[in-house]
């Protein structure tokens, strides 16, 4: 599916690309994997990145950033968090900024930071 047809979805039309964030914070999604996810602190969500241009999209240096209703940015998790968290809860570094409490419901901003014109941030928005 394109990226456009998800609710959370910010679209560049300059650069002929969408992007979108798909939020596994129900159950039912939730259910693909074998770990609750949410029961250890994590925000699961899924990225599209839908490119209608004839150019390669480069994505080495794509910075995903959630930023909750109150403006409190949480940092995607690292390999290491999430293994300390599955494996070793005990030596969890609360303290990181993915530790935050997240809001159940109500307007947020999600999805990757990009760069637009005049080199200004821009994020995909919408209700979680």
């Amino acid at each position: 599916m394109h990226a456009r047809t998800y609710p959370l979805h910010d679209s560049h039309g300059d650069e002929k690309v969408t992007v979108a964030v798909d939020p596994y914070d129900t159950p039912d999604k939730a259910s693909i994997f074998k770990t609750n996810y949410q029961e250890h602190g994590f925000f699961v969500v899924r990225l599209i990145v839908s490119n209608d241009s004839d150019k390669t999209l480069m994505l080495d240096d794509l910075k995903v950033e959630y930023i909750t209703a109150k403006r409190e940015k949480l940092q995607p998790a690292s390999d290491t968090d999430i293994y300390r968290r599955l494996v070793k809860p005990e030596k969890a570094d609360n303290s990181h900024p993915g530790g935050m409490k997240l809001p159940s419901s109500g307007m947020c901003q999600s999805g990757p930071a990009k760069r637009g014109k005049n080199n200004q941030r821009t994020t995909a928005r919408g209700r979680a």
